[in-house]
């Protein structure tokens, strides 16, 4: 197993235990070997250390900017370990919060502005009157998920059930109600296990040929799955709403409007859970998130009870999905 390195939302390297790691030579040798494995965003980045090739995850994007200085046609960033890189003004972006970002050199590794460093960018910002910067988050490709399923490009199917679910849910189970929802329900493999746990399960997708897989690969299934718009669904009061993939999946323009309706949905103390994939890409879906990003979307509507990186995924997911567990605020 690869070793790996989280970088905190400052963007320092840090233990296990939180501990940050600012030993100078350390830095240089992390960030300034720091790529993606063939080039490719679907994948953790990496970084090489002594020789070794170390997973590298972050809590927000994984360099953040020490300074950020105009240099003619071109802003150059400076970051930890004495790493460098340019870029256009055209290329840098804005978040939901304000906040500057941009995909940095020949790999698009993601890049942000500290609060200190990007007020002082704008205040020396020669062309501050043309910037005028394009959102970070945007969907780029809108999907025909029944198209999708028809065609069996289902790339998000592992034909299985998630592993976090049995590694991870047991808690949750036993502290909840039996009224479970799950949208974006796809072939619906964790919904026998939920099931076998005294669960009744309502589930919701856009795609006919969706419900028609599930019906068939689990014919004994009592879940009441629905063909539909989990946003103009009539039905709410559930104890528990359970996250698999269903929010990276959707435009990210919508990703407020979901924990609000999700919200909605639960009833007094119930809980929001499951998998969160976290990946910096710049398409999608799945599209991108951070866990800075689903913690500023969900911070006014819910309690963290459980959040971790967890060891247990697929081996095709492995570094990139959370298990969280939320309650309704």
């Amino acid at each position: 197993m690869k070793k790996r390195i989280h970088i905190d939302e400052e963007g320092f390297p840090v233990t296990q235990e939180g501990i940050r790691l600012d030993d100078e030579s350390f830095l240089q040798r992390i960030f300034l070997s720091l790529h993606r494995p063939q080039g490719d965003d679907r994948y953790p980045l990496v970084s090489d250390y002594d020789g070794e090739e170390i997973v590298v995850t972050s809590f927000d994007d994984p360099l953040v900017a020490q300074e950020v200085i105009e240099q003619g046609e071109k802003i150059l960033w400076r970051f930890l370990g004495g790493l460098e890189l340019t870029c256009r003004l055209e290329d840098v972006k804005i978040d939901e919060w304000n906040r500057l970002h941009a995909y940095l050199g020949d790999e698009k590794i993601p890049a942000l502005m500290s609060r200190k460093v990007q007020a002082s960018f704008l205040l020396n910002l020669k062309n501050i009157e043309v910037f005028q910067p394009q959102p970070f988050r945007k969907a780029r490709v809108q999907r025909d998920w029944n198209q999708a399923y028809l065609d069996e490009q289902t790339p998000w199917n592992m034909n299985a059930m998630n592993p976090l679910f049995e590694k991870h849910s047991l808690k949750l189970i036993k502290e909840s109600g039996p009224r479970w929802l799950i949208p974006g329900a796809g072939h619906g493999h964790e919904i026998p296990f939920f099931e076998n746990h005294s669960k009744n399960i309502t589930a919701f997708d856009l795609s006919p040929k969706a419900q028609s897989e599930f019906l068939k690969l689990y014919p004994g299934s009592s879940c009441d799955y629905k063909v539909g718009d989990f946003f103009q669904a009539p039905v709410e009061n559930f104890d528990v709403v359970i996250e698999n993939y269903f929010f990276v999946a959707l435009d990210p323009e919508l990703r407020q409007k979901t924990i609000r309706r999700i919200h909605h949905l639960l009833k007094k103390d119930g809980f929001y859970a499951g998998v969160f994939f976290t990946r910096s890409s710049q398409e999608g879906p799945p599209f991108g998130l951070s866990e800075w990003e689903l913690r500023a979307h969900i911070q006014d509507f819910f309690e963290i009870k459980e959040w971790t990186r967890s060891p247990f995924s697929h081996s095709k997911r492995q570094d990139m999905e959370l298990w969280v567990v939320l309650k309704k605020k």
